[in-house]
């Protein structure tokens, strides 16, 4: 997964193993508005793909990736995490 004009991005293989890459901050009250570009473990975009985004407030949206892999852009209010998943994840 990587972030397009993101802050900070966090990748995990499938092993588990993950990596963060951290880009300069910005005040708390900018706004956010990211897209992620969603990736196959070999480098593959994954296009017309499903996925679960959970936003700061614990909401969940979902969507299909474009044909380039992309999602639909989100917008948070400063630097917050969102957490990407693969397919629509269920609430219980």
């Amino acid at each position: 997964m990587i972030s397009l004009y993101g802050r900070s991005v966090m990748t995990v293989n499938d092993d588990g193993a993950g990596s963060v890459a951290i880009a300069p901050t910005c005040p708390e009250e900018s706004i956010f508005d990211e897209r992620f570009l969603l990736k196959g473990g070999s480098g593959n975009e994954l296009d017309n793909t499903y996925y679960t985004i959970r936003l700061p407030s614990a909401e969940l949206r979902h969507g299909t990736t474009d044909s380039e892999g992309r999602t639909a852009r989100y917008q948070t209010n400063g630097a917050r995490n969102i957490a990407v998943h693969f397919g629509y994840k269920q609430t219980y």
